[in-house]
């Protein structure tokens, strides 16, 4: 009995656990690029992970300025890093943005930068 009682507060503090997870801020470095007509960053990871910037309102106008501003394009890649949390929509890779910080115009963090238009998967 004791045991049951042990897995189920272990198995319920994991569900809490990954539902918090979600909303757990963090730091996010990449390269800032509008695709598809959303504005992206796409991980300085090994797979170049891409995600969706959005606001607290799942809005993504103000970061499509903000890039287009920066004017970050294929040939002037800008980088940066995000502050933000990860949400998954409709199985797509989503950051809501507190702040973009430490942007280095010019400049990539990929050992390969894409010398043509991406074709990014954002799942």
């Amino acid at each position: 009995m004791k045991i049951c009682r042990y897995l189920a507060v272990v198995f319920l503090s994991m569900m809490a656990a990954g539902a918090l997870a979600e909303d757990m801020v963090d730091m996010y470095p990449g390269t800032l690029v509008i695709s598809q007509g959303l504005p992206v960053l796409i991980r300085c990871d090994l797979v170049k992970n891409a995600y969706i910037l959005a606001d607290a309102d799942m809005q993504a106008a103000p970061y499509i300025e903000q890039i287009r501003q920066l004017g970050a394009s294929l040939e002037s890649p800008v980088c940066a890093i995000v502050v933000g949390s990860y949400k998954n929509i409709e199985g797509k890779n989503h950051l809501v943005v507190q702040s973009i910080e430490e942007i280095q115009k010019g400049r990539s963090c990929h050992l390969m930068p894409p010398r043509e238009p991406l074709n990014i998967r954002f799942e």
